[in-house]
């Protein structure tokens, strides 16, 4: 299942490379509660392309519940999260430093 592009623009759900204003008044920053970069890219791929696999959508409820049952487990997890580096940027450096080492060689 995918969200047509209209639809998404229309609900303020585009809001990677907007101004900060724009994004501020954005659908999605007003649900975008994630710890990092990489959660909230997540969550936004989510959105766009949500999961039809029942096997998939009983896991993330069975998460879901887990966390609403167990709120020191769910503050803990919140606290490390934010000190997670974006490991998703960190690797496409990787790979871009790579192509440009190779091109040049």
């Amino acid at each position: 299942m995918q969200i047509d592009p209209g639809a998404w623009r229309d609900l303020g759900l585009e809001d990677c490379g907007s101004s900060d204003d724009k994004r501020e008044r954005s659908l999605f920053s007003a649900i975008d509660h994630t710890n990092t970069k990489m959660g909230s890219r997540l969550l936004r791929a989510n959105i766009l392309q949500p999961s039809t696999d029942l096997s998939t959508i009983y896991a993330r409820q069975t998460a879901v519940l887990e966390l609403l049952d167990t709120e020191e487990l769910f503050f803990s997890l919140s606290a490390q999260l934010v000190d997670m580096p974006d490991i998703d940027a960190a690797i496409t450096s990787l790979i871009c430093i790579s192509q440009a080492t190779t091109s040049r060689q």
